[in-house]
């Protein structure tokens, strides 16, 4: 007997209707979401997220949907607190979709084609300028949280302005940025940077932190072209606050950070540095600089004592240390406790002053070895006075400007010379007048021309003379 299919027909219908409605259901909350994703309502939305975490106003070109992502050809944010602008380029948005049933909307990565990201240090408010949001037409079981895992960009631009016309800018580096809340979190790789202080270095890595209360690097990685590291670490509020960036530098060449040293000093350094700004204008630089196993080359002064002593050693003269403290405030900096020592030959210690005319004046102290010291002409060896240190030294003042300085050594040296021929030039003629013949010449005596001998040796001593007076005035020159 033939059992009749449509009960078990019947029953299959009968099952399948709920999976019918819920696909049916699916589709319309589909393309419901699809429309109002590609509507204005859904762009406002966006908007005013990104408005309230940046605290800046944006505004995001026509949205298109893709296969669980959303594209924009471009992006703008303009705000008046610590960020000024942003320009994205190839916006796109992936989507987690299961996130939809948790009541929220994950995006688990922005990626842009070319990022401009415009920062400033002084902001002249901290208000956020977000979009105020329409009442929305979107039911309500639709989420409206979004939340922005990670954003990601190979070629981004940073900028952050110091004050009118001087800014520091990061470019060509890749930049990811992790928003949390408030704040977003930033990591940059590769890229170079351009400030007005140095020279363009190359990234290796930086983090950041914006927040509404302003910027704080904890770290930032940099290498210079010429060899040598840098680290950096800083805090720019958004309030009046002084701002703060400090950094440290090792096996640096001299010519890469101290240009006019470039060819004089061969070797490396290494210091420390912490700049302070106020209302955008640098108030304070203050830090110290250590270098060891450098060569001074061709120096002028040192070249001078090679030909006063007769040993080239001073031509390319070898510094075992070389150590001082430098303080920037005002358009005044000041050279403390300066150490220069070329160990067995000679030492130099001293501090200077450079005010806003670029006048310098200062009081420096050289000291000679002994062996050094016999290399020195003997008449000039009398302003040098011994130390049980073992150094021979000369106090020397230093003044006028920077690109034309004097010294007082050379007036103390000259009158010391001049002193000493008179002296014996008189005691050659008063040694020579009972010689004198009995004859004379309009009632005055007649005197002997002075022996070759004598006059031989006022020469030579006025050419030692000279030799130390170009030599020794002309050392901080």
């Amino acid at each position: 007997m033939k059992k009749n299919p449509r009960p078990v027909k019947l029953i299959v219908w009968l099952l399948s209707l709920p999976l019918l409605a819920v696909c049916l259901f699916s589709l319309i909350i589909f393309f419901t979401l699809l429309r109002w994703i590609s509507g204005t309502e859904c762009r406002n939305l966006i908007e005013g997220k990104v408005s309230d975490a940046l605290h800046a106003a944006s505004s995001l070109e026509a949205l298109h949907w893709g296969w669980f992502a959303l594209s924009s050809r471009a992006f703008h944010a303009k705000g008046e607190a610590a960020l000024r602008t942003l320009e994205a380029t190839e916006v796109r948005a992936h989507l987690n979709p299961r996130s939809i049933f948790r009541g929220q909307w994950l995006v688990e990565e922005i990626s842009l084609g070319k990022l401009s990201l415009r920062l400033r240090s002084s902001p002249v408010a901290s208000e956020p300028l977000s979009k105020k949001a329409k009442p929305s037409t979107l039911p309500k079981w639709i989420p409206s949280l979004v939340i922005v895992e990670a954003l990601r960009s190979r070629n981004a631009d940073f900028f952050l302005e110091l004050s009118p016309g001087r800014e520091i800018a990061l470019l060509g580096t890749t930049l990811v940025v992790h928003p949390k809340g408030g704040e977003m979190d930033l990591e940059a790789s590769k890229g170079s940077l351009k400030s007005p202080f140095l020279p363009t270095l190359d990234l290796k890595s930086l983090r950041a932190t914006i927040t509404g209360s302003g910027i704080a690097i904890p770290e930032g990685r940099f290498a210079l072209p010429r060899g040598g590291s840098l680290r950096i670490e800083g805090k720019f509020p958004s309030d009046q606050t002084s701002s703060r960036l400090s950094g440290s530098w090792e096996n640096v060449p001299f010519g890469s950070l101290l240009t006019a040293l470039q060819g004089k000093v061969v070797g490396s350094h290494e210091g420390n540095a912490t700049a302070l700004w106020e209302n955008g204008r640098c108030t304070s630089v203050v830090g110290s600089l250590i270098a060891r196993s450098v060569m001074l080359v061709e120096v002028p002064s040192l070249v001078q004592f090679a030909r006063l002593t007769g040993s080239d050693v001073f031509r390319r003269l070898p510094v075992d240390s070389f150590s001082m403290q430098f303080d920037h405030r005002n358009g005044v900096t000041h050279w403390r406790n300066v150490v220069i020592e070329s160990k067995g030959r000679m030492k130099v210690t001293g501090d200077a002053i450079i005010d806003t005319n670029k006048a310098i004046s200062g009081k420096f102290r050289i000291g000679l070895s002994p062996a050094t010291l016999e290399l020195v002409p003997v008449i000039a060896r009398g302003i040098f006075k011994a130390d049980p240190d073992g150094f021979s030294w000369v106090l020397v003042g230093i003044s006028g400007s920077i690109e034309n300085p004097t010294e007082d050594l050379t007036q103390r040296l000259f009158s010391l010379v001049v002193g000493r021929a008179l002296e014996s030039l008189g005691k050659g003629v008063l040694d020579l007048m009972p010689f004198a013949p009995s004859g004379s010449t309009n009632g005055l005596p007649v005197m002997p021309a002075v022996p070759a001998v004598a006059t031989n040796a006022v020469k030579a001593m006025g050419q030692d003379a000279g030799g130390a007076i170009n030599t020794l005035g002309g050392f901080l020159k």
